[in-house]
């Protein structure tokens, strides 16, 4: 939730881990990292570094180097994941007793600004399939980004400003938040 609310206890991601678990026969650990106004790009970056590390170092048997170890994130926790990718990738003596064998990103925030021309055309983007949510009624579903019933500028800025006290008010983190 935007750095500000949600953790591994919240609604949806304790079943989407197990479900997840179950089908992959993977093991899921997910990372409590301390959320804004008391975390922030570096904490996040550094919270999610030290729980890959100590994943590597006490996964299943004597470590995890047998298995592959993947990072995943939602939202504002896929733009965290990612930054840990491009970390690793760009200082792998961060944590060189970690390979990562890849990552999964579901819809992550990249966009600090929240200013491209697809966040707005995708705010109220549509789904009118009959086939797709056949026991669903209006038959139109909104699927954007914007799943909150504010003006889309309104959206936009209020996530600007989570995005910049995310990353502690530096403005080039803004354009270049990986």
């Amino acid at each position: 939730g935007s750095w500000l609310y949600g953790s591994p206890n919240t609604s949806g991601y304790q079943q989407f881990a197990s479900r997840l678990a179950l089908s992959s026969a993977a093991i899921i650990f997910m990372i409590d990292y301390p959320l804004i106004p008391y975390g922030n790009f570096s904490t996040i970056l550094e919270a999610s570094l030290r729980g890959l590390e100590w994943l590597a170092g006490h996964g299943p048997g004597e470590s995890c180097g047998s298995v592959p170890l993947f990072v995943a994130g939602d939202s504002s926790g896929g733009g965290s994941a990612l930054s840990v990718v491009m970390q690793l990738q760009a200082k792998a003596s961060l944590l060189p007793e970690v390979a990562l064998a890849g990552a999964f990103l579901f819809s992550p925030w990249t966009n600090l600004m929240c200013n491209t021309p697809e966040y707005y055309t995708n705010a109220f983007a549509k789904i009118e399939s009959k086939d797709t949510f056949k026991d669903l009624a209006p038959l139109e579903l909104y699927v954007g980004d914007i799943i909150f019933q504010a003006v889309t500028t309104t959206n936009a800025a209020e996530f600007s400003g989570n995005a910049l006290q995310y990353i502690g008010y530096d403005a080039k983190l803004q354009t270049d938040p990986i």
